[in-house]
């Protein structure tokens, strides 16, 4: 073998190495966090929603805020219209209590109640859209709001979506940082057998 075919050998690894890294998850998911931010709680969601399979229940007026006792979250404006979908399930709480408006908001307003199994999304919601919302609740914490900390996954027929509550977030590994390593590994295995053939 001459040392064109082992440099293009190296290379095809490579791009194969690098094909199956930044292939990612095909699949779209939302998340939803409730997080302690100095005296207050910081309600963040962000993702895409497939949301084909969901029956379409009703629209209606809806406002931002948490219900722990029915596993209720709901990120974005203060009060908004959306588009109610049935069909998700998952868990039924996430702690106790009633519903608590959130004191400041934005974004296009959506969420979950896993006791009843409601998505709602911003009305007339194309699935696959991005979504993205930040609340705050002033002088709250989470205890507080009856928040119990933990991570808990809703089932859409085509998706998830998961609320993570008080849970620190580990980084995923970026796709380059992945993609370096992999072509490190194998620039090093490919000096490694020209050593041991000289």
């Amino acid at each position: 073998m001459n040392i064109v075919t082992k440099r293009f050998g190296l290379a095809a690894a490579v791009t194969a190495a690098l094909a199956l890294m930044t292939a990612g998850r095909v699949e779209a998911s939302t998340v939803i966090t409730l997080e302690q931010s100095g005296s207050n709680v910081v309600m963040t969601g962000s993702g895409s929603l497939n949301i084909t399979g969901m029956t379409f229940d009703t629209s209606g007026l809806v406002n931002a805020g948490v219900t722990p006792g029915e596993a209720g979250a709901f990120p974005g404006a203060l009060s908004a219209n959306v588009d109610i979908y049935l069909g998700l399930t998952g868990p039924t709480s996430f702690g106790s209590g009633g519903f608590i408006s959130a004191s400041s908001g934005s974004g296009g307003l959506f969420g979950v109640q896993g006791n009843g199994g409601f998505l709602e999304v911003p009305m007339g919601y194309v699935s696959g859209a991005s979504l993205s919302a930040t609340d705050t609740f002033n002088n709250k914490t989470l205890s507080g709001l009856g928040l119990t900390p933990g991570t808990y996954t809703f089932n859409l027929p085509h998706d998830t979506l998961t609320v993570e509550i008080g849970v620190a977030a580990v980084p995923e590994p970026s796709t380059l940082t992945m993609a370096s390593i992999g072509a490190l590994t194998l620039a090093g295995c490919a000096r490694r057998r020209r050593r041991v053939r000289a």
